[in-house]
C-alpha cells in the first residue's frame, strides 16, 4: 500500500483493492480486523498483483490523456480522475450494481459527470473524420464496450484495429449475432466469444440482459440528476482549444507532446505492459482487451463496491 500511496495515490483511491478480491489474500502475518463488524478475522491485504494494475491503470490513463492531447484534443484538469472512475465502473459485470454506482452522488460528482462527458465528446471528435467523416458513434461504443479501457489505449497508440479486419473481429466479439452456425467461427474468432462482451457478465451467465455502456450510464444519470450537460457540449468542444477569456486558439506543440509520449514509454517498461497477457493466461480468458480485473468482491462480504468502498474507512490504517 506504500508503494501504491506514494507512486500512484490517486489510482489506489479508486481502484481499492478490498473490491478485486482475485487480487488480494489473507494476511500471511495473520493479523486481525480492527473495523467491528469483521473483529475476530483475518484481513485482506492487497498482493503485488493489484499494486502491478495500479501501475499499470495509471500509465494507461496518463498516455491515453497525452495521446488526446497530440491529435489536439486537450483536456482541462480533473480529467484523469474521471477516467479512472470510469474504468472503475466498467469493471462492474452487472447493471444493478453500475445504475446503483452511478447514483452515488460521493464518488461520482456533478464535476465528475461534466467531465465523464466532456471525455465521450472528445473521444467522438477524436475517433471521426472532420472532413470526410460521418459523425457516426459506433467506433466509440464499441471501444467503450469492451471489459476495459487498455483496449482503447491501444487503438490511440495504433497497436490494435490497425485494418478493417482486426476492427470486425472486435465487433464480432462485441454485439454481433449470427442468424445461423452458432457453434462456428467468424473471421477466426471462436463461437464461444462471439457477441458476447454485450451481455451482462460479459456473457459468463448466457445471453440473458444487454450490459448498460458507461457512455449510457453518464448520459443517463446526467438527466437524472437534472444537469443539463446539453447545454454544456458546445463548451466541452472548444476546451483546450480556445481561451475564452482571450477568444484565441490554443497552441499545442506537437514536438512536445511526442517527446512526451516517448519518455512514457521509456520510463513504463515491458513488465508494466505485459499485465493484461499475464491476468488473461491466469483466467484463461482469451480476450484481448481484457486486463483480468473484474470487480469481484470479498467471499465473506456480501456489501456492494460502494458499500465496499464506504465501509473500508474503518479499517484503512490497518490494511495500509
Amino acid at each position: 500500500m506504500s508503494n501504491a500511496l506514494a507512486h500512484a495515490p490517486e489510482s489506489a483511491g479508486i481502484f481499492i483493492f478490498r473490491c478485486y478480491a482475485s487480487l488480494c489474500h489473507f494476511d500471511p502475518a495473520a493479523r486481525e480486523n480492527l473495523a467491528p463488524r469483521r473483529r475476530g478475522t483475518v484481513r485482506w491485504v492487497p498482493t503485488f498483483k493489484w499494486l502491478k494494475m495500479i501501475h499499470f491503470r495509471e500509465m494507461v490513463v496518463d498516455e491515453i490523456i497525452t495521446l488526446m492531447a497530440s491529435e489536439g484534443h486537450a483536456f482541462p484538469a480533473g480529467m484523469s480522475l474521471a477516467i479512472k472512475k470510469i474504468w472503475f465502473t466498467m469493471d462492474i459485470s452487472d447493471n444493478f450494481r453500475r445504475v446503483g454506482f452511478m447514483h452515488n452522488r460521493t464518488f461520482w460528482t456533478d464535476e465528475d459527470l461534466y467531465l465523464a462527458t466532456e471525455f465521450i465528446i472528445k473521444l467522438d471528435m477524436r475517433l471521426t473524420h472532420p472532413v470526410t467523416g460521418t459523425g457516426d458513434t459506433g467506433l466509440r461504443k464499441m471501444l467503450l464496450g469492451q471489459r476495459s479501457l487498455s483496449m482503447l489505449w491501444k487503438v490511440l497508440r495504433r497497436e490494435e484495429m490497425k485494418t478493417q479486419l482486426d476492427m470486425l473481429r472486435m465487433l464480432v466479439r462485441w454485439n454481433y449475432e449470427p442468424r445461423r452456425n452458432w457453434n462456428q467461427p467468424i473471421m477466426g474468432v471462436p463461437p464461444e466469444q462471439i457477441g458476447m462482451l454485450q451481455w451482462e457478465g460479459w456473457g459468463a451467465a448466457g445471453r440473458h440482459c444487454l450490459m448498460m455502456q458507461i457512455d449510457q450510464l453518464v448520459m443517463r444519470e446526467g438527466i437524472r440528476r437534472r444537469l443539463k450537460l446539453e447545454e454544456c457540449w458546445v463548451d466541452m468542444v472548444l476546451d483546450g482549444f480556445v481561451d475564452k477569456e482571450k477568444w484565441v486558439n490554443f497552441r499545442v506543440d506537437q514536438e512536445v507532446v511526442v517527446e512526451t509520449v516517448r519518455e512514457e514509454d521509456e520510463v513504463h517498461d515491458d513488465a508494466w505492459e505485459s499485465t493484461d497477457d499475464e491476468s488473461e493466461a491466469e483466467d484463461g480468458k482469451d480476450d484481448d482487451d481484457d486486463d483480468g480485473s473484474e470487480l469481484d468482491l470479498e467471499p465473506e462480504s456480501n456489501l456492494s463496491p460502494y458499500s465496499q468502498a464506504r465501509a473500508g474507512g474503518g479499517d484503512t490504517e490497518e490494511d495500509s
